[in-house]
């Protein structure tokens, strides 16, 4: 009997859970973080399947057009272009939206695919960006900007840790899928806080130079109510 008792001690020590190792030290940023309860890191976007011919990824610079021309459609016409070293020259964008301009002039990585968009379009060649990034020691605002994607979800507020900068204020946040990501544009048009809606965003990526709050943000581009 005695022995038996030894035997299951034995094996109920060897099921017991063993410590987790110390995490080792990040090297310090400048940011201004919320707490760990509020914010997390995203999971990453699904690739594309590795086999897909459509896929591309290569280095380029982007180029933005000095000034909106205004004949196409009766809208600005402002073209954000990636200029490859073969001399391929791809458009991305009909404007120069606020998440394109940190990398005008700048070389940049992109993955994504060429497609041929409906109805009357420009004359050009059509690149659908998945991801674009930089070497976050070139100075930009961004260093990353994911695909534009569909998000379900409400917006809140969020007030700024005491004992941080800038606390006592608070912010415009969008919770989707358990994620609560800040904004990194304004938005004047917001529905109020918990009303269920749907927006259509990118996801963009901070430099780690440059002091914000939180870890995972979306530049938001259309706002669409639920019914």
């Amino acid at each position: 009997m005695e022995a038996r008792s030894v035997l299951v001690a034995i094996a109920l020590a060897a099921c017991a859970p063993s410590a987790a190792p110390e995490p080792s030290a990040s090297p310090p940023v400048v940011i201004t973080a919320l707490p760990a309860a509020t914010t997390a890191t995203p999971s990453p976007e699904p690739e594309l399947p590795v086999n897909d011919p459509t896929l591309e990824t290569f280095d380029a610079v982007m180029r933005i057009d000095d000034k909106p021309e205004r004949k196409h459609h009766n809208k600005g016409f402002q073209g954000v272009w990636l200029d490859r070293d073969d001399g391929t020259r791809l458009l991305i964008a009909y404007r120069a939206y606020g998440y394109w301009t940190p990398f005008d002039t700048k070389r940049v990585t992109v993955s994504g695919e060429r497609y041929l968009p409906d109805g009357q379009s420009i004359a050009a060649e059509h690149f659908r960006v998945h991801t674009l990034s930089i070497d976050p020691k070139a100075g930009t605002e961004l260093v990353r900007v994911e695909a534009e994607r569909e998000y379900a979800g409400r917006f809140g507020r969020q007030a700024v840790a005491p004992g941080t900068k800038g606390a006592g204020s608070s912010f415009t946040t969008f919770v989707s899928g358990g994620m609560t990501y800040m904004l990194a544009n304004r938005i004047d048009d917001a529905p109020p806080a918990g009303t269920d809606t749907r927006i259509t965003a990118r996801q963009v990526e901070r430099s780690p130079f440059v002091a914000h709050v939180g870890s995972a943000h979306l530049w938001v581009i259309a706002i669409t109510r639920k019914p």
